[in-house]
């Protein structure tokens, strides 16, 4: 007789054969009869797995009754069969996608997820701190270490800074109007004067996007075999992804859609726009002084600093006369979170600092860029793509414009440093 396993599998099987049978381009009345037929197949398999899974449990149970008590600081069911299904449910999510789960399916990978971060119950392995001949590994159990070492990197403060947009997902451009009615002010009229007519600056831009996507392939035999949640491990990475995009191409640009922050201050008026360091090494005291002024006090409540990492340090080194620290870290972080009483926020995709870098960005964010997300994120899972490699692939893909958003005022300011 078949195990609940190999019903659970036939199952799947079955509904992905019918799926792909009725979604055909020419599906005949003798498809459509064959699908039905092995759709009341599968809901028949649903009943004997149930009647087996019910017995699994109670000779688990009864097994467990006769066996010596484990320590086990988890509530959790860390039980054979429990061990088992799970890993039919995960299996099946990988090779047949979520519309082959039961609702049972769902509520164990749910279950399993917090029992355990990392999805696997592996069993006591080898302890002894020795090194075995060639021939004894055979026979001598590993530990596994059942924490996945990811690398990891910062990615900026920039993103989280800026405005944002989200529009329906069409990919319409998107008019944006701008209003500058800042040199005008109330005159005085004398008599038999009439008023001089002064109209508000209005300009403007269109804001269209990009399509920017990323794609992770992994093979069959990996999704089956491996001893981590790589459904979860991947939402992640293609999020990461998607960070680190937005990211450099707000500060850099994508060269279409997404407008370069850097290239619109710095490709401005040197004096109205940005200053340029007294010497090459990097930005002093003064420097800063300099750039500050250079940005009006309606943008200065919610003003930051933005540069690399590398600029920051710099700073951190600089010394009086007395070797004292020119700008004092917070005594609580040891970082240098604030320069001149305004915060310091880092980005990874700020120039480092350098002779004639754009190091640093000084202003209010929110009011100097807009970004525009056009639609949700997508996670697509390929199945058919790359079949005969036996491997599914998994795309994230989304659409994004940026514009930098000055209407005359200047509400971000830049320091390059000297040549």
């Amino acid at each position: 007789m078949p195990t609940a396993v190999e019903l659970k599998l036939k199952r799947g099987q079955l509904g992905t054969e019918a799926h792909s049978i009725l979604t055909k381009a020419a599906c005949t009345k003798e498809d459509r009869a064959k699908a039905a037929t092995m759709l009341d197949e599968a809901d028949g398999l649903t009943s004997q797995i149930e009647l087996l899974e019910r017995s699994d449990k109670l000779e688990d149970r009864n097994r467990q009754r006769n066996d010596p008590p484990r320590p086990d600081p988890d509530a959790n069911d860390y039980s054979e069969a429990f061990q088992k299904q799970y890993r039919v449910s995960f299996e099946m999510y990988f090779r047949f996608g979520e519309s082959a789960l039961m609702p049972e399916d769902l509520q164990r990978l749910n279950q399993g997820s917090r029992a355990t971060p990392t999805r696997t119950i592996m069993i006591a392995g080898e302890k002894r701190d020795i090194t075995e001949a060639a021939t004894g590994n055979y026979i001598v159990p590993q530990e596994f270490y059942n924490e996945l070492v990811a690398g990891k990197k910062f990615i900026g403060e920039i993103t989280g800074a800026v405005k944002r947009k989200r529009t329906p997902g069409n990919g319409a451009p998107m008019k944006i109007g701008f209003e500058n009615d800042t040199a005008n002010t109330i005159q005085v009229i004398g008599e038999n004067t009439s008023v001089t007519e002064t109209d508000p600056a209005l300009s403007g831009l269109i804001s269209s996007t990009d399509t920017l996507g990323t794609l992770i392939k992994v093979s069959k035999q990996e999704m089956a075999d491996s001893g981590f949640d790589l459904a979860a491990l991947f939402r992640n990475r293609l999020g990461l992804r998607y960070g680190r995009g937005i990211e450099n191409f707000i500060a850099n640009g994508d060269g279409v859609n997404i407008q370069s922050l850097l290239g619109a201050i710095f490709g401005g008026t040197q004096g109205t726009n940005y200053t340029v360091t007294s010497t090459n090494a990097g930005p002093g005291y003064e420097d800063f002084v300099a750039c500050q002024l250079l940005l009006d006090p309606i943008y200065e409540k919610t003003a930051a600093w933005f540069m690399h990492k590398s600029t920051r340090n710099y700073v951190m080194s600089l010394l009086d006369t007395l070797n004292r620290p020119l700008f004092l870290p917070n005594p609580q972080t040891g970082m240098l979170d604030q320069i001149l009483g305004y915060p310091v926020k880092l980005s990874a995709y700020m120039p480092m600092n350098a002779a004639q870098a754009q190091s640093v960005v000084y202003g209010d964010m929110e009011e100097g860029y807009l970004l525009r997300d056009d639609g949700e994120m997508t996670i697509q899972r390929l199945d058919e793509r790359f079949a005969t490699e036996l491997m599914v692939g998994f795309l994230a893909y989304t659409r994004v414009g940026g514009v930098v958003t000055n209407p005359g005022t200047n509400p971000l300011v830049g320091m390059q440093v000297h040549s």
